[in-house]
Order: structure tokens, then C-alpha cells, then sequence
């Protein structure tokens, strides 16, 4: 397992808690005051109540794929391999919303999940070949769950948008661009 920030951990803490409903807003929680023990991570907020306590395996699990999908998001390998004036031109190259994404997953922002892939549409085509009732029936849980997520996703932008359009706050995207 890879070595996880404190911060990437309190910041998968809150996401898991935040779609729980445990957590209403992120400024409940106090990255200060949370911890993490040998098998769980407890949440703690603002006024010292816990909020969660949350298995570690599942605090890592989250803060190790809300990494690669920041990692995925930015084409980090890809912008290693530029001259480091050039990376930061590559990165404001890349979509708003691959952007305003890397924006949310660096600073803890919940992500939002439930996106339709072109492996669910494959799934799709293929449970209609099979049949017209399975095949309908995925479509109709897969497509609203599609809609959440853009809608979502456009919350999201909108967020980034709105505070002005920084760049990620990551140690990892921030040595990069300083390397």
C-alpha cells in the first residue's frame, strides 16, 4: 500500500463520512483534531465530538483511489515528462472539468460518483442483446445515476469557477510544477 498524507487521509475520511450523511458540511470536521489508530480513522469535529470512526482499510481504499484518479485526471506521468516550463501550460490546456475535478480531489472537495463510463454502455448493449427486460433495467438505474453525476460535476465546476479557478492545492501537482 502506498504512504498516504495525513491529509489525504482526512480527506477521504470526510468524503466516505459526507456520503454516509454522517457530515453535512466539510468545515464540521477538524483535520486537527481527527486521528488515525492502527485499524481506524475517527473523524472528529470542530467542537471535539466524533463524528466516525471508519475502518483504515476503507479510509486508505478511498484515499488511494481519489490518488490515481487526480493522477489520471492531470496526466501526471504524462506532464513529468515536459520541460517544467511547459507544464503548467499543458495543464490549463486540459478540459474545465478535468481541471475543476483535480481542483475538488487536491482539496478535499467529495467527488462525485456514479459516472457512466463507455464500459457501463458496452454492459448495456450487451444486456439488451441478451435480453430486452435486463438490458432495461440497467438503463434504467445506470442513466438517472449518469445524470446525477453531470449535474454534480457541473456543481463542481461551478464551485471552481467560483473561487476563482486555482490550481491544484496537491504537494505531488505543485513539486511538479517547481521541479
Amino acid at each position: 500500500m502506498t504512504a498516504h498524507l495525513p491529509s489525504a487521509l482526512f480527506d477521504a475520511a470526510v468524503q466516505s463520512a459526507f456520503e454516509s450523511g454522517r457530515l453535512k458540511t466539510r468545515s464540521q470536521a477538524s483535520f486537527e483534531l481527527s486521528h488515525r489508530s492502527v485499524s481506524s480513522y475517527a473523524l472528529v469535529a470542530t467542537d471535539g465530538l466524533l463524528i466516525v470512526r471508519l475502518p483504515l482499510a476503507e479510509v486508505l481504499k478511498l484515499a488511494t483511489r481519489r490518488r490515481r484518479r487526480f493522477e489520471s485526471l492531470v496526466r501526471l506521468k504524462a506532464l513529468k515528462r515536459l520541460p517544467v516550463q511547459a507544464r503548467r501550460k499543458q495543464f490549463w490546456r486540459l478540459p474545465r472539468r478535468r481541471r475543476a475535478l483535480a481542483w475538488a480531489i487536491a482539496a478535499g472537495q467529495p467527488i462525485p460518483p456514479g459516472r457512466m463510463g463507455p464500459c457501463a454502455w458496452v454492459l448495456a448493449v450487451l444486456l439488451l442483446a441478451l435480453g430486452l427486460l435486463p438490458g432495461l433495467l440497467y438503463l434504467a438505474w445506470a442513466v438517472p445515476r449518469d445524470r446525477r453525476y453531470r449535474q454534480a460535476l457541473a456543481a463542481l465546476e461551478r464551485r471552481w469557477l467560483a473561487a476563482g479557478k486555482p490550481e491544484p492545492s496537491d504537494p505531488a501537482f505543485q513539486s511538479l510544477l517547481r521541479s
